[in-house]
């Protein structure tokens, strides 16, 4: 099932969008996966990372890429679709775009697979902790893979994964 969020987003269930969120976050991760297995430890990548290993690096973001437990259950809070009319999640606000879904998302799904932790929040700070705390905060995940035309170019077409558990 092909959706458009953006195009879509007045006809779409909870539960699509939800999915479609998914989707962009371990459409994002395989991106930056490659990203740091084609440009290695270059300046963006230390800056996120500092010296810890590009292979430790890309095996959090292979493990939310290839995620597909099946029992596993995602909860969104009802609250964060109170937050936003359905109608803005693609324009006129800060949420109109996958970083803020996708990346979002990611964070959370580090957490999931690969027993991530939220030391701080927030692309400058997580750039100031030590090698060791970057290395297991989440947000230098999401910070590292919405780095926009450096680590993400374009927007993939996305399809809906088909076996998201969705609880709201």
């Amino acid at each position: 099932m092909h959706l458009n969020l953006c195009r879509e987003s007045p006809h779409i269930k909870v539960g699509d969008t939800i999915a479609l969120f998914y989707t962009e976050a371990k459409s994002l991760a395989s991106i930056a996966s490659s990203y740091i297995a084609t440009n290695g430890a270059n300046s963006l990548y230390t800056a996120y990372y500092g010296a810890t290993s590009t292979s430790t690096i890309r095996g959090v973001f292979n493990n939310v890429a290839s995620e597909s437990s099946s029992s596993r259950t995602y909860t969104f809070v009802a609250l964060f679709f109170s937050e936003v009319p359905g109608t803005n999640l693609c324009r006129g606000t800060g949420v109109a775009s996958r970083n803020v879904r996708g990346g979002t998302t990611l964070h959370e799904l580090t957490h999931a697979t690969s027993g991530t932790d939220d030391v701080i929040y927030g692309c400058a700070n997580d750039q100031a902790l030590s090698d060791a705390n970057q290395r297991i905060n989440a947000d230098n995940y999401n910070c590292f893979s919405t780095q926009g035309e450096e680590v993400a170019p374009e927007e993939p077409p996305l399809e809906r994964q088909q076996d998201v558990k969705v609880k709201c």
